[in-house]
């Protein structure tokens, strides 16, 4: 694999991609296929899922200025709103969720959960 250079639209587009994908193969699997073992030596699915969970919250948190706090990157339980309160202070990155329409896409899901209008800045 050869390193290129992405912009930040770029590497927006490249997750949500990557996200689409994963969240694709995920709805396949069921319960029996979560103790399946997985290329990551001594994870099975269920242990991967979490893990990419946690990531994907450990970021979240990371973006408003909680990132040092390691327990936002421990596999569990997801929370119901894994910034809470941060999303109500001034400047805060993320923001209470905003509707989009049932139909919409993942990525418009995933910023509309974040508190951001897929539409912006129309």
């Amino acid at each position: 694999m050869t390193a290129q250079h992405t912009d930040s639209h770029g590497i927006v587009d490249l997750d949500a991609r990557v996200v689409e994908a994963t969240v694709s193969l995920v709805k396949q699997a069921g319960l029996a296929d979560l103790d399946r073992p997985t290329p990551c030596a001594g994870w099975n699915l269920a242990d991967l899922l979490w893990h990419m969970t946690a990531q994907h919250y450990g970021w979240i948190a990371a973006a408003v200025g909680h990132g040092a706090d390691l327990s936002v990157w421990q596999p569990g339980p997801p929370a119901a709103d894994p910034i809470g309160e941060a999303r109500k202070r001034d400047g805060a990155a993320f923001a209470p969720g905003v509707q989009v329409p049932e139909q919409a896409g993942l990525l418009d899901q995933i910023l509309a959960m974040l508190g951001r209008s897929p539409s912006w800045p129309q």
